[in-house]
């Protein structure tokens, strides 16, 4: 095995092994509360998450990761979000907060140096199936061993929903029944933590391949044996979800409590909180609110939606301009992708950055530099494949 192909299996067990420590801090954080009885678990995620950067540093010197552009664009980075704290009052308490100095320090280094130097994606599937599987097990875990009471339930099904996503692709691409098991008792998890979006995420990933890879013979087929599959559930969907509730007795799932109520689709707060982020964008003019603008909501939450918090947080013209590269650099990577690179990217959009527009703050939480990173990784890779 060559140095270069070391090197890029490196960096996707790096990159998998990132999105499975949310999963993984979430099952030990639990578990040492319930059964050690020790409540305060910040100094355990302290050095889980110090040992993982120490030692994946020691692997970019290893593999020679660094280089002055990238430290070059760290530090605007780092200088980008000082401007911020010193120039917007409001963003001040936010960007000192635990959330922000762990982005600082671990996620960013990491998506920098790291994950944006993926090559190649040949092995990524082969690679990830291990890694949701275990994500799968340790979900189940979490539900047997009710450990799940601590759990922001929203947070934890995001961080499920990508291991979810590639299963879903390696299923369809390379089924065997083994992997339909672990993906059903998957969904059968997130639904009894309960978010509605990954939910309807996973869904739209599977419409996708249906209709980008299966010929219209075969799509119509497929199409509708996932429509009849969708009827009987349907017709039977009240006994399901009690079942479900049944299992779920010791748990608050939005999803199940929503779906057997009939509002599943309902989300009055939601809706205040668009209108209000509307009002607070028509008023400001030329003006900006800076990072974390959108706090200054009466209701006091963040926008729950992308484009708003960029709008709140950078003004009309920077606000747009920056939404718009951000858009040509998700169909740069896409364009210049073969159809299995564009799969992947299509999977990463829903997993990693479909729900900033329906919930979570993009500035704070890892999965949006994450996102960004594999992106850039993508288009220097599509770049040096045409080069060769």
């Amino acid at each position: 095995m060559s140095f270069t192909h070391r090197r890029n299996q490196m960096l996707l067990n790096v990159l998998l092994f990132i999105l499975f420590l949310n999963i993984l801090l979430n099952f030990v954080s639990p578990l040492i509360q319930v059964y050690l009885g020790i409540y305060d678990t910040s100094n355990v995620t302290l050095i889980i998450y110090l040992s993982t950067l120490l030692i994946f540093l020691y692997k970019a010197i290893q593999y020679k990761l660094f280089s002055i552009n990238k430290v070059t664009i760290y530090g605007l980075i780092i200088i980008f979000f000082a401007l911020n704290y010193f120039i917007f009052e409001n963003s001040k308490v936010h960007l000192i907060s635990n959330n922000m100095i762990l982005i600082y320090i671990f996620f960013l280094p990491l998506c920098i140096f790291m994950i944006s130097s993926i090559n190649y994606w040949d092995d990524f599937l082969i690679m990830s199936n291990k890694y949701s599987k275990l994500a799968i097990i340790l979900s189940i875990l979490i539900l047997a061993l009710d450990l799940s009471s601590t759990l922001n339930y929203m947070e934890f099904s995001y961080g499920l929903l990508p291991f979810l996503c590639l299963m879903l692709i390696d299923c369809l691409e390379n089924f065997k029944i083994s992997k339909l098991i672990y993906l059903i008792s998957g969904v059968i998890v997130l639904l009894l933590f309960g978010a509605r979006s990954p939910l309807l995420f996973l869904i739209l990933l599977l419409i996708y391949w249906v209709i980008t890879t299966l010929s219209k013979r075969r799509g119509i087929i497929v199409s509708f044996v996932i429509s009849i599959s969708i009827f009987f559930l349907l017709i039977n969907i009240n006994l399901i979800f009690e079942f479900l509730s049944g299992i779920n007795s010791k748990m608050n799932s939005y999803v199940l409590s929503n779906l057997l109520s009939g509002d599943f689709f309902s989300s009055n707060s939601r809706l205040l909180i668009y209108e209000e982020s509307r009002e607070m964008i028509k008023s400001m003019g030329f003006s900006m609110y800076g990072l974390f603008g959108d706090r200054l909501l009466l209701t006091g939450v963040y926008s729950h939606n992308i484009i708003y918090e960029f709008l709140i947080s950078f003004g009309w013209f920077f606000g747009i301009s920056m939404l718009l590269v951000m858009l040509f650099i998700i169909l740069k990577a896409y364009f210049t992708s073969d159809r299995n690179g564009k799969l992947l990217i299509v999977a990463f959009t829903f997993a990693l950055f479909a729900r900033y527009f329906v919930s979570g703050s993009f500035v704070m939480e890892q999965m949006f530099y994450i996102y960004v990173a594999i992106l850039i990784a993508f288009i220097s890779g599509n770049k040096k494949k045409r080069i060769v």
